[in-house]
């Protein structure tokens, strides 16, 4: 359910950095920042909660396409112990990322959307459990 929440969390931050207007700079970079960090905290409390002694993936969940499409996919994600140490790496290099990115007066709307939306890939890439969401998200 962490994992789960973890991209719902980085997928609502998207959509709202990419309708708000760009001349709200600040205010981009302070979204991005409380994303970025609620999801390293949920990252941090992934590995807290990670028991090492069980051997299957944990946090698992599915997300099910049959009724959306007539391809009869089923996308399924979780989280081995190298996976969860990938994801914390990730957040906490996107985290610094948006904290150094105060000091710059660039075209910050489209840099967060891409820094974002590539955190969102590697997530997918690193807790996907099927070949097919590998090759999707890679």
């Amino acid at each position: 359910m962490l994992l789960y929440f973890s991209f719902l969390i980085l997928i609502i931050g998207l959509f709202i950095l990419k309708f708000l207007p760009k001349h709200l700079n600040e205010y981009l970079t302070q979204i991005a920042l409380v994303v970025s960090s609620v999801l390293l905290v949920l990252s941090i409390y992934m590995i807290k909660t990670y028991d090492s002694n069980y051997s299957y993936f944990q946090h698992i969940f599915d997300i099910d396409l049959y009724s959306y499409s007539f391809f009869n996919i089923k996308l399924l994600f979780g989280l081995d112990s190298l996976a969860v140490l990938f994801i914390f790496l990730t957040n906490f290099l996107v985290f610094l990322c948006v904290i150094f990115l105060y000091s710059y007066n660039v075209n910050k709307k489209n840099f967060l959307i891409n820094l974002l939306a590539l955190q969102l890939c590697l997530f997918f890439i690193f807790s996907s459990l099927d070949v097919f969401c590998i090759l999707c998200f890679f």
